[in-house]
């Protein structure tokens, strides 16, 4: 009998052991997948809460490493439409005047929304991106104006494939003093 009651409350501990350590692995995905939406949301979050207006970016580099992480939000998969607007909004802002004209508002975000839904169709986003150091920086001074071109290397997931792309920034001071994006150009014949 005693042998019996022993097998019983082992087998009886193993089970609520097992039970306990499945409900333990269950709850974790879910707060692991929680944890990275919110830090996804987080860096989104922070981005749109930025002001640019009074804390504009020192140099050529930082307002590239700014355009690069938002650009890296408009194509994550959880970032809602209202987020994409507050994005599209502070993207804006590190553009030059000139580049701005191009288009609306309005047309750049349809443009920029059409072109969000083909990515996230064909299951493309941007995992990571390096910008150039600042010794690959070049300046420039046609007429009155001050230019700077700088290299940022974007590194795209599609599906379980990695690829990267180099793309070539010019930019362009403002009468404030400010380094705008002027253009960008796929160039993957770098030195």
């Amino acid at each position: 009998m005693k042998k019996y009651l022993r097998t019983f409350i082992i087998v009886g501990v193993l089970a609520i052991a097992a039970v306990g350590y499945y409900f333990y692995l269950a709850n974790k995905d879910i707060t692991q997948q929680a944890i990275e939406k919110t830090a996804k949301n987080d860096i989104a979050t922070v981005l749109i809460n930025k002001d640019f207006v009074k804390n504009y970016p020192d140099t050529p580099r930082e307002v590239l490493k700014n355009y690069a992480e938002i650009s890296k939000c408009y194509y994550a998969k959880d970032t809602t439409e209202e987020q994409l607007d507050s994005l599209a909004k502070q993207a804006r802002i590190l553009l030059d005047d000139e580049l701005n004209g191009k288009n609306t508002y309005n047309e750049f975000l349809t443009s920029l929304k059409q072109e969000v839904k083909e990515f996230k169709s064909s299951d493309i986003f941007i995992n990571s991106y390096t910008v150039q150091s600042a010794q690959g920086l070049k300046y420039a001074t046609i007429g009155d104006k001050q230019y700077a071109s700088l290299h940022v290397l974007y590194y795209f997931r599609e599906g379980s494939t990695l690829r990267s792309s180099y793309y070539k920034y010019t930019l362009r001071k403002n009468e404030l003093g400010q380094w705008k994006i002027l253009f960008w150009e796929l160039d993957n014949q770098t030195e």
